[in-house]
């Protein structure tokens, strides 16, 4: 066990009048471990935000304050929870090349998503499989989605 680990997480909003979301539920669980310091850092829509101008901007600056973040608390692990669909993909992509700039184990829990079980296209195929290629571990719900992730974005490290 690593002791007093700095672990950047990534989830919608924790609370449950911004966002009833079972990441959140999930990530609430994680950060419950003991000896491991875990800083939330917000991402997704909270629930009933449009996307509109103002969130596109808001998703522009959350790459520059991930980024300062990292360089702040200097994590050992970064844990992206997402999911497969088209703006998660996006954004994570500017996330995970962050992270790997910062030498931080990188985990990637996926929580499902359209492009799960649905051809991506090329440039998403692309952006997922680069994903997963700078990951050390990913984690999925199921037997069923690990076999998806694995013929589809051919990943091993599930």
């Amino acid at each position: 066990m690593i002791m007093n680990c700095k672990i950047i997480i990534t989830a919608p909003s924790l609370e449950t009048k911004k966002n009833v979301s079972g990441i959140s539920s999930v990530v609430k669980n994680i950060m419950k471990l003991e000896n491991y310091d875990f800083i939330h850092f917000q991402v997704s829509r909270e629930d009933g935000e449009s996307r509109n101008i103002k969130w596109i901007i808001k998703q522009v600056s959350l790459i520059f304050n991930f980024f300062i973040l990292s360089i702040k608390v200097k994590p050992s692990i970064y844990h992206f929870n997402t999911d497969f669909t088209l703006f998660s993909i996006i954004r994570d992509f500017f996330f995970i090349t962050i992270a790997s700039l910062f030498k931080g184990r990188i985990l990637l829990h996926i929580h499902g998503g359209k492009y799960l079980t649905k051809n991506a296209g090329f440039v998403l195929n692309f952006l997922i499989k680069y994903n997963i290629k700078l990951c050390k571990n990913v984690i999925v719900l199921s037997e069923f989605e690990k076999s998806l992730v694995e013929y589809n974005y051919f990943c091993k490290n599930i």
